[in-house]
Parts: C-alpha cells; sequence; structure tokens
C-alpha cells in the first residue's frame, strides 16, 4: 500500500446521476492503514449529499512519485464529524517517468552574462523544459532560467544546461536541463504536471 502523509492532496471523483459525474479537491488529514481523513471544502457542501456512507468514489492522490488512484469507499459523510474514506484496490499510477512531462505555454526567460531572452515554454517537467529557440541556443551553454506561470504567486527560477535541439511542429525547439534548482521550486513543477496530466486523464 502506497505512504501518505498529512498534507496530501486528494481529489474525489464521483457519480450523482447516470449523466452527471463531480470531483472535489481536499487535504489530507490524518491516514490510518487502509483510511484517511478529509477535509471535506465547504464551498463544496451542496453536493456532500452524494457521499453517503457505503458510497463508491474514486480516489487520486498526488505523491512525490506519480497520481495514486483508488477504487475507494466512503466510511463517514462530510456531514459527520470526520469525512472518512477507505482505500481498497489501487487500479492505476501516472508515473514520474523520472519526471513527469506535459506540454504547456509558459513564459520563459533565459539570461547569461551577455543577454537576456525572452521565449515560451513548450513542454516541462521537474527535469527541464524545452522551448521555442529558433536555433539559437548552443548545446551545452549555460543559462539562468525563469518560469512563469499563473498557478504560481512567483516565478520559478534556476540554471540549466541546453543539451538539444529539434525541430518540432516547423519550430526550431531546444532542451534545458536543469542543473541547480531549489527542490521547493522544482516540486511546484511537478505539482503543476500532475494537476495537468490528472486532468487530461479525466477528459480521455
Amino acid at each position: 500500500m502506497a505512504i501518505f502523509q498529512q498534507g496530501d492532496k486528494a481529489v474525489i471523483k464521483f457519480d450523482i446521476s447516470s449523466i452527471r459525474h463531480e470531483e472535489v479537491s481536499c487535504g489530507v488529514v490524518r491516514v490510518e492503514k487502509d483510511r484517511m481523513i478529509l477535509d471535506f471544502p465547504d464551498d463544496k457542501i451542496k453536493i456532500a449529499s452524494y457521499l453517503p456512507e457505503g458510497k463508491d468514489i474514486n480516489l487520486l492522490i498526488y505523491t512525490s512519485t506519480g497520481i495514486r488512484v483508488f477504487d475507494s469507499i466512503v466510511i463517514n459523510s462530510p456531514f459527520e464529524e470526520n469525512f472518512i474514506v477507505e482505500y481498497y484496490e489501487e487500479t492505476d499510477l501516472i508515473q514520474r517517468r523520472d519526471y513527469l512531462r506535459v506540454d504547456i505555454d509558459l513564459d520563459l526567460i533565459l539570461a547569461n552574462s551577455e543577454e537576456r531572452v525572452k521565449t515560451k515554454v513548450t513542454n516541462i517537467g521537474g527535469g527541464g523544459v524545452r522551448f521555442l529557440s529558433n536555433g539559437h541556443f548552443m548545446l551545452n551553454s549555460q543559462w539562468d532560467f525563469t518560469i512563469y506561470s499563473p498557478s504560481w504567486d512567483f516565478p520559478v527560477r534556476g540554471i540549466g544546461n541546453v543539451i538539444n535541439t529539434l525541430k518540432l511542429n516547423g519550430q526550431l525547439q531546444s532542451v534545458i536541463q536543469f542543473t541547480e534548482i531549489n527542490e521547493l521550486e522544482r516540486n511546484k513543477i511537478i505539482k503543476l504536471c500532475f494537476e495537468i496530466e490528472a486532468h487530461n486523464l479525466k477528459r480521455s
């Protein structure tokens, strides 16, 4: 069984009719052997009646290795003192694959001692970014990077080396591998990738 901890992010998915589905983001309050207490958000209390004791749900837990997906059941409804779910069968693992990568459009600034370039990220993961380069960036050159996302209060900064340039969709794109990055900053990228992957999984 996967190891979870207080403060992890959980998403529960459930049916409220034959054609309508809901998902709710919760915080993990406490973890026991095969169940956990979740913090059900106040702004979703109107749909809490669709989560009675015995309700089958899907449970997604964000961990450092990926998103763990479980078939689960409601033990105590959100109207009880503690909202408790039991997780009993793992159905999927969205692997990090060293670091999970996703296609995305983000602003990127690259700088060295000679120049400063503003461009666009096209793909990102915890280990690096691919970006529009027009062949401008030399292999093995080192750059300070600053990545901006609407999901973050502050940009992610670090240092990386260009390891590849390729042509995709008619555009030259280069890849920077992170060589110096604070792990808290890296985790912001990983979390963003997990959220996008989970959204894409839902749509599929």
